[in-house]
Formats: C-alpha cells, structure tokens, sequence
C-alpha cells in the first residue's frame, strides 16, 4: 500500500514561470512608462518655449530692438522659472537636461530660442507642436542663421525661402541624434 505524501511548496519550474511572466510585466510597464515620461517632457519642454516667448513679449513691450536680450536677462527678469534654472552654472535647461540659449537675431529686431539635447522621440513630438504655432523652428544646429547641417521644418512667408511644414521633413531631421540629442531652434513670427 502505498502512503500519499502531503505535498507542500512550488516546484522549480512553477518558481521560474512565475518570475519569467513577473519580468515581462515589468518590461512592458517600463516600455509604456518610458514613451508617457518623453510625451510629457517634450510637452513641459513646448510649454517651456511659449512661456518663454511671452515673458519676451512682457518684458519688452513694444521694444523694437532685442540687442540686449540674452539668458541672464531672462534669468533676472525672473521669465525663466526655478525648475529651469541650473543654480551652478547660473543657465537655463530643458526637462531633458539641455541647454536653453536666447539671444537676438543680429539687428535686434528678432530674437531666437535654442533648445539642446533634445532626443528624437520628443524632437517629433515637440516639431508637431510647434508647427501649429506662431513659431518657425530649424532642427539641428545652435543658431538661426548661416549653421550647416539644419533642416528648416516650418519657414513663414516673411523669410525669403518660405518652407511649410512636412512631417517627414521633421522625422528625418528629428533622426539626425547624434546620442546628445538634437537642438531646435525657433524664432516667433510676430512679437
């Protein structure tokens, strides 16, 4: 006759499905996590752009010139607020940890916000914004004007090229990380 043992506990393969099915959750958690972090960084980083453009309008009023415009100006004139400001090196960044410069375009009659260290997936993202906005923006580069290796994504009428916007255009431009990310540069079409 034969006695029946009482059986207690898992056996090893029950243990490793279970942690395999356990590791797979967490891998498309964190997948879907990761996309829902760059979605709202690439819109803090537009918000950041639009608050940064009207503390400008703000500060300058009807100024016709932007020649003394530059980051500590909107570091002092308090435009730029403290999650953007880097206390160490007294600059302002990105949610992505780059650098945001602003400076005026030459004849002080237009001024330009670089954002750097933007990643790809955020670049399209912020690009799809932009274009619905008041902003023509290059991606690639640190300056509006005379940089090589930048594509123009959305160009107004009162330029001498006007380009429109084309999400293809974007997404190639956008592609151009180098593993520092990408910088975009947009200048307002109306002050």
């Amino acid at each position: 006759m034969k006695i029946l043992r009482n059986k207690k506990g898992f056996t090893l393969v029950e243990i490793l499905l279970v942690v395999g099915f356990i590791a797979l959750a967490s891998i498309g958690i964190y997948a879907i996590y990761e996309k829902i972090y760059i979605s709202h960084k690439a819109e803090r980083t537009f918000q950041q752009v639009n608050l940064i453009y009207r503390g400008i309008s703000q500060l300058y009023g009807n100024s016709i010139s932007y020649s003394s415009l530059n980051t500590s100006v909107l570091i002092s004139g308090q435009i730029a607020t403290t999650d953007m400001i880097n206390t160490e090196t007294n600059s302002i960044v990105n949610p992505f940890g780059g650098l945001i410069t602003i400076s005026d375009l030459g004849a002080g009659e237009n001024y330009q916000i670089v954002f750097q260290g933007i990643p790809t997936d955020a670049c399209v993202k912020i690009g799809a914004a932009a274009a619905a906005s008041i902003f023509d923006f290059k991606v690639g580069g640190t300056s509006w004007a005379g940089w090589s290796g930048s594509t123009a994504i959305k160009i107004s009428s009162h330029t001498s090229t006007p380009t429109t916007f084309d999400t293809t255009r974007l997404a190639t431009a956008c592609n151009q990380n180098t593993g520092r990310g990408v910088a975009m540069v947009f200048i307002p079409t109306s002050k």
